[in-house]
C-alpha cells in the first residue's frame, strides 16, 4: 500500500455519518451538544491520552449498525482479517491540535474523515509531509506513520478517526 490514499465520500453520505456518529450508548455517558443531539461521551477521562490531543473528544459507539454500515462502504476491509476497532470524533478549536504520534499501539490502519471547512490551521501532517485534504475526503494511512495536526488558528475543525485492527488468529489445539 502506498503511504496514505483519500477517498471523496458524496454529501449525501457525509451528512447521513453527521447524524449518525452521535447516536448511541457506548461509556454510557449521554450528553447533549449545543444543537440539542445527544450523543456519548467517554467518562473515563484517564483512557484518553491528553499529552496527544487537547481537545475535548467523545468515542462512537460500536453498536451503532447504521453508522458502521456507511464506514464499510468507503473502508474496504477483508471482513475475515480485519475489524473497525474504534471510532473518535474530535473537534479542535482555536488553540488546539494534535502532536506528532503513531497510532500503532491502537490501530493497523487509521482513517480520518473531516466533516467540516471554513477554518484555518489545522494542517495535517504525515511523516512530516502536509497531506491536503478537505471536506468529505476519507484519509486511509498505516497506523505506525509518524502524523499530526497543527494547531486551529480560526473557527474549528471536526473529524470522525476511524481506527482498524487485524484480527487475531485463533491457534487450534488437539486438546
Amino acid at each position: 500500500m502506498k503511504e496514505y490514499s483519500i477517498t471523496k465520500l458524496p454529501d449525501y453520505d457525509l451528512e447521513l455519518i453527521k447524524s449518525l456518529y452521535r447516536v448511541g450508548i457506548e461509556n454510557a455517558g449521554r450528553k447533549s451538544d449545543t444543537l440539542g443531539f445527544l450523543y456519548s461521551e467517554i467518562l473515563d477521562k484517564s483512557m484518553y491520552n491528553t499529552n496527544i490531543v487537547s481537545s475535548e473528544t467523545f468515542f462512537c459507539d460500536m453498536g451503532n449498525k447504521k453508522l458502521l454500515t456507511l464506514l464499510h462502504k468507503y473502508i474496504q476491509m477483508n471482513d475475515e482479517s480485519e475489524y473497525i476497532s474504534n471510532v473518535h470524533h474530535i473537534k479542535y478549536i482555536v488553540g488546539e491540535g494534535a502532536k506528532p504520534h503513531t497510532d500503532d499501539s491502537i490501530s493497523d490502519k487509521s482513517y480520518i474523515l473531516l466533516l467540516n471547512d471554513g477554518f484555518e490551521g489545522g494542517e495535517f501532517y504525515l511523516d512530516n509531509k502536509h497531506i491536503k485534504f478537505e471536506k468529505g475526503d476519507l484519509l486511509e494511512f498505516q497506523g505506525h506513520l509518524l502524523h499530526e495536526v497543527k494547531e486551529i488558528t480560526k473557527g474549528y475543525r471536526e473529524v470522525l478517526v476511524i481506527f482498524s485492527k487485524k484480527k487475531s488468529k485463533v491457534k487450534k489445539t488437539l486438546l
